[in-house]
């Protein structure tokens, strides 16, 4: 598993077990400024402040018409991912699709 997609509070839950990484370390400031609409803060259990783990993909077309999340769906990267190129090409296609 390289990405997830969950609600906002389990979105929150994983973060707070460490499942994801702040995008902050995925994609450059230049890359994630257009997005920041979607942009989904929180701290993880071990942050002071909070960051950017996730971004909202609500409103996708594809997450509609699957839609097997009544709320509102956030993606993120997993901490554990080893292919992080992968990651951010699937998670820049998502946005592509707002």
């Amino acid at each position: 598993i390289d990405i997830m997609i969950a609600d906002p509070a389990n979105f929150h839950a994983y973060v707070q077990q460490q499942a994801f990484i702040p995008l902050t370390e995925v994609f450059t400031e230049e890359e994630l400024k257009p997005w920041e609409e979607y942009w989904f803060m929180t701290k993880g259990e071990t942050d002071t402040e909070p960051q950017l783990y996730g971004l909202s993909i609500e409103g996708n077309q594809i997450i509609e018409k699957v839609r097997f999340i009544d709320e509102r769906p956030i993606i993120g990267v997993i901490s554990n991912t080893t292919r992080m190129d992968k990651s951010k090409e699937t998670i820049q296609w998502f946005m592509e699709q707002q």
